[in-house]
């Protein structure tokens, strides 16, 4: 809270931290897609398939990022990073053992990565692309919300 003793508000303050950090998933997912691009064109295929495959798994992440930013807004920061970690695991257990359990549909559905097609391969849900960057923008509003009822001069 040391940071917060400057004449900004707490919103603006989270919002500009949110930005940095949907930004360097932006950046990380683009150097991914570069590197995955190049080994591709290397054999002489199309890179344009796997490349939007990678943008749309930064997305994903982007989303998991906005869930962070909601929960680190509305509840506290400290419970960010382990809440957004346990989702992620979660999330990857249930999409890679979850039909070998032979689990319902409903709980399967659950995962965001089941929604997102299969983007390495080409195959693309726009429901899932949606939903994913409602996640990351929606969790980056509601966390700069929740963190504003905390200022004192609004």
């Amino acid at each position: 809270d040391l940071v917060l003793a400057a004449p900004l508000s707490r919103a603006r303050w989270f919002v500009e931290s949110g930005l940095g950090v949907l930004a360097a998933i932006a950046v990380m997912t683009l150097v991914l897609a570069v590197f995955v691009g190049v080994g591709i064109a290397t054999q002489a295929d199309d890179v344009t398939e796997p490349v939007l495959g990678v943008a749309v798994l930064g997305l994903a992440t982007a989303a998991f990022a906005g869930i962070g930013l909601a929960v680190g807004g509305l509840v506290r920061s400290s419970l960010a990073a382990p809440v957004t970690a346990g989702l992620v695991i979660a999330t990857f257990l249930l999409d890679t053992i979850g039909e070998a359990l032979d689990l319902p549909d409903a709980v399967l559905d659950l995962s965001l990565y089941r929604h997102l097609g299969q983007p390495m391969a080409g195959a693309f849900e726009p429901v899932g692309i949606v939903l994913a960057a409602v996640l990351a923008v929606g969790g980056l509003i509601l966390g700069a919300w929740g963190l504003r009822r905390r200022d004192l001069d609004r």
